[in-house]
C-alpha cells in the first residue's frame, strides 16, 4: 500500500529517474492511497498508471482527539490570533503577520498574534522575530513546539485561526489536518486558497479563504472576523462539525480491506 501526501508527486515527477523509480513503485503497489480529492487528482496527472488501484482516504482527526464542547458568544474586547504549524516559509506565518500589521492601529492594538512550531528553515524564524519587533502595537507570542496536552489550552485560548499556506519551488499543501484540529476547537479559519485546502477549510461555512497573493484581501478577511464576534461563532460552531465528518477507521478499511469501496 503506497500513500501519497502531494509534494512528493511533483519531486518525483521532476526527476527523470524519479519518476521511474515512482512508478515502479505503484506498478507493484496493491493499493495507492491520497488524502484529497486535489492529491489524487495530481497523483493521476503525473502518473496515470495508478487510476485502477487508487483510493480516497480522507484526512480526519487523530482517533483520541476530543472536541470541545461550543465556545459561548464572544465577550472579550481582545483577539487572539493563532497559527500551529512548523516554521517554514510555505506554511505562510510572515503572510498572515505582515497582514495583520496591515490593520488599522486601533484594530492591532487589540490583537495578539500566537506562534506555535519550531524551526525547519534557514533564518525563517528569525526574520518573523524581526517583523514581529518592527511594529510594537501588534503583540506577537512565540511557543516554540508544544505537546499535545499543552496545545490544546492554546486552542482554547484563541479566536481566530490562520495558517496561510503557499505553494513554494515543488511545494504544496495537500490538505491540512491542522485546519480540522482548529475547527473542532471552534475556531474560524483563515487560509489560502491552495492545493487542496478547500477540502479542508469550507469558505465561508467553516473559514474564509483568500487566494495567495493578495495582501490587502487577507487582512480584510481578519478585519471582517476580528469585527464580527457572531460570524466567528458561526464559522467555528460548523466547523466542529465539519471536523468529524471523516473517520480513521474507514480510512483504514480503504486501505487494508480488499473488499473494501469508497463510500
Amino acid at each position: 500500500v503506497l500513500t501519497f501526501h502531494v509534494s512528493e508527486i511533483l519531486r518525483f515527477s521532476g526527476s527523470p529517474l524519479r519518476r521511474w523509480l515512482a512508478g515502479r513503485l505503484i506498478a507493484h503497489a496493491t493499493r495507492v492511497s491520497t488524502l484529497s480529492n486535489y492529491t489524487q487528482e495530481l497523483l493521476l496527472s503525473h502518473f496515470p498508471a495508478a487510476a485502477d488501484k487508487i483510493f480516497l482516504t480522507p484526512g480526519a482527526l487523530r482517533s483520541d482527539f476530543a472536541v470541545v464542547p461550543p465556545k459561548p458568544a464572544p465577550q472579550k474586547e481582545n483577539i487572539v490570533i493563532l497559527t500551529v504549524g512548523r516554521l517554514h516559509p510555505r506554511k505562510g506565518q510572515l503572510l498572515t503577520l505582515q497582514a495583520l500589521q496591515m490593520l488599522p492601529p486601533a484594530v492591532r492594538s487589540r490583537l495578539e498574534y500566537w506562534v506555535v512550531g519550531g524551526q525547519s528553515k534557514g533564518r525563517y524564524e528569525q526574520q518573523l522575530r524581526e517583523a514581529a519587533a518592527a511594529q510594537s502595537d501588534l503583540a506577537v507570542r512565540f511557543f516554540g513546539n508544544l505537546p499535545d496536552e499543552e496545545l490544546a489550552g492554546i486552542y482554547e485560548g484563541a479566536d481566530i485561526f490562520a495558517m496561510t499556506s503557499v505553494t513554494l519551488d515543488r511545494s504544496v499543501e495537500g490538505f491540512g489536518l491542522v485546519y480540522l484540529e482548529a475547527a473542532a476547537h471552534g475556531l474560524p479559519v483563515v487560509a489560502h486558497d491552495v492545493g487542496g485546502v478547500k477540502e479542508a477549510v469550507i469558505d465561508n461555512v467553516t473559514g474564509l479563504l483568500v487566494e495567495p497573493d493578495r495582501p490587502a484581501q487577507l487582512a480584510a478577511a481578519f478585519e471582517k472576523l476580528i469585527h464580527d464576534p457572531e460570524l466567528r461563532l458561526r464559522l467555528g460552531s460548523a466547523g466542529r462539525e465539519w471536523a468529524m465528518r471523516n473517520c480513521w477507521k474507514e480510512s483504514a478499511e480503504a486501505l487494508f480491506n480488499p473488499d473494501w469501496t469508497t463510500p
